[in-house]
């Protein structure tokens, strides 16, 4: 995937997505790198499962050893870019789609947010990447 892929959001206001479950690679967490004694694993499931809760339940039910991946990037600020490089620097994801999900989270007791992203990627013929509004992603009906 390179720089130069479609970046589209889908807004609260939209249909959903349907998405095949069985074709999803990973999950993943990107935040700076200043969060990285804080954020752990499990921090991924809670906050894919938190954002598309009826999706992430059927992709773990396909495959309940989904690879999740904790990204970290130097920059303090973080862009959908920077999933694509960390993805891309894997060496396991050449042909798939991300969706992304923005939260905030704070590390000094909500004093100050930073944001951060939550998604997964899945197998596409078309290279996108997606940011998503809460619970816009569904499984695909078959």
């Amino acid at each position: 995937m390179t720089q130069n892929n479609k970046v589209r959001q889908i807004t609260e206001d939209e249909k959903p997505l349907f998405i095949d479950p069985s074709q999803v690679g990973c999950g993943f967490l990107l935040f700076p790198n200043k969060l990285a004694n804080l954020i752990q694993e499990r921090h991924v499931h809670q906050t894919i499962q938190t954002n598309q809760s009826e999706f992430w339940s059927a992709v773990r039910l396909q495959n309940p050893y989904i690879p999740v991946h904790l990204m970290t990037t130097m920059d303090n600020e973080i862009n959908p870019g920077d999933a694509i490089i960390a993805l891309n620097e894997l060496g396991k994801y050449p042909s798939y789609s991300i969706v992304l999900a923005p939260m905030q989270i704070s590390a000094d007791g909500g004093r100050t947010l930073t944001m951060i992203y939550s998604g997964f990627n899945w197998k596409t013929v078309e290279q996108e990447v997606i940011i998503s509004a809460p619970q816009k992603i569904s499984p695909e009906n078959k």
